[in-house]
């Protein structure tokens, strides 16, 4: 599935989330630069885990390095690196293992 991601009507982020069989994996997730830093990424973030929690299924984002404050927050939210790449980490959240959503 892909979103626009609009705030008063302006269009601020996308998002691409794939709910698959056994995880669900967000392969994408961008704020324009004005939206950056307002917490609109954390509250929906929370809200993707929150559903996936109900579902009983795992998150997997892939997080490029450089990105610190975009690892903080999924950290923050309870995920664990699982694998590097020389351009990526995959970080994943595991249901009941440490919900951290709020």
């Amino acid at each position: 599935m892909s979103f626009i991601i609009e705030k008063a009507g302006d269009r601020i982020g996308g998002l691409v989330i794939d709910f698959g069989h056994d995880e669900i994996r967000v392969p994408y997730l961008a704020f324009s630069p004005a939206a950056r830093g307002k917490g609109y990424g954390k509250g929906l973030r929370s809200g993707i885990v929150q559903a996936a929690g109900v579902l009983g299924k795992p998150v997997r984002v892939m997080v490029l390095h450089g990105k610190s404050a975009a690892r903080q927050i999924h950290l923050d939210l309870g995920f664990q690196v699982e694998e590097t790449s020389p351009i990526a980490a995959s970080m994943v959240w595991y249901p009941g293992r440490g919900i951290h959503v709020g």
